[in-house]
């Protein structure tokens, strides 16, 4: 007798994660690639429509497809995702659904994020919590009393690109000093490279960061950021607690720096929100099959 699966497609600025997941929600086979997003829009979703095809089996129920940046979740349609160049109101759902010839689902993958942390750790023990993701750039997924706020035009949670530093650098939403700029992965590498002219990528300097003191200001520089920015979201929203994850979140005590700068910022709560890392394997990869129903 077949199964019934979902298909879970966390698609990031640099690396396209996804995995057949049952319906109890447990991950049975994961798939990685690169994401190529230089190499143009139509190379991506030729390797989304690759990793789904290889996680087929036996009866799939639809695919979730997770977008690092805004969405019109109700049409299918990529907005304008700032990592991904050339890609403007992409109707990503329909594109799939005649490659696929399954149903297809399209939402912001820290929304996805946020919705899987929900569901899988938190649901029982709080009703509002932020969801925020810190890899090639940074996103956010907001649960309020327990439902996923998406906003007058499904785009609220875009906390990286609140303005965190005047006349900062330039961000590929096409303003300037965006939390992006300063808290991300990308952010670590401009950073290093701006103090040494070495090119070097996030999990590089992480690694180098144990004995270089350049490669550890760009991370302690990084976290600071995100710290204030994390602030701005808890004074706003007053959360009962922020989660944390993604590439940069993994890099030893980041979430912990920036919570530390956070708190520093909280003083007008009565209570301070607290920061913590993701324990949920595969977030992202869940978040994205949960929006299939």
């Amino acid at each position: 007798m077949e199964k019934e699966y979902l298909i879970g497609v966390d698609l990031g600025g640099t690396k396209i994660e996804a995995g057949l997941v049952d319906l109890n929600g447990k991950v049975v086979k994961k798939i990685v690639m690169p994401t190529e997003a230089s190499k143009g829009k139509a190379q991506v979703i030729q390797n989304i429509v690759f990793c789904v095809n290889k996680l087929r089996k036996d009866t799939i129920l639809g695919v979730g497809v997770g977008i690092p940046g805004p969405t019109d979740f109700r049409r299918g349609v990529a907005m304008n995702p700032p990592n991904l160049p050339g890609w403007k109101e992409v109707p990503l759902k329909k594109i799939l659904e005649e490659k696929l010839h399954l149903n297809v689902a399209v939402e912001n993958d820290a929304k996805c994020f946020a919705l899987a942390e929900y569901k899988c750790g938190y649901e029982k023990k709080v009703q509002n919590l932020v969801g925020i993701t810190v890899g090639t750039g940074i996103g956010s997924g907001i649960i309020i009393n327990g439902k996923l706020y998406r906003g007058s035009a499904d785009s609220a949670g875009e906390i990286g690109h609140m303005k965190i530093v005047d006349d900062g650098a330039k961000c590929g939403c096409g303003n300037s000093g965006c939390l992006e700029q300063y808290a991300s992965g990308r952010a670590i590498e401009r950073m290093f490279f701006e103090m040494t002219k070495k090119k070097l990528s996030t999990e590089e300097i992480a690694e180098l960061s144990k004995t270089n003191a350049k490669a550890r200001k760009a991370i302690e520089t990084a976290a600071m950021y995100l710290g204030r920015g994390l602030a701005n979201v808890a004074v706003t929203l007053s959360p009962e607690i922020i989660v944390v994850d993604g590439g940069v979140a993994k890099i030893k005590n980041f979430v912990s720096m920036a919570e530390k700068e956070a708190l520093n910022h909280m003083k007008i709560l009565p209570r301070k929100v607290p920061i913590i890392h993701s324990k949920t394997e595969d977030a992202g990869i869940l978040g994205a099959a949960s929006i299939v129903f």
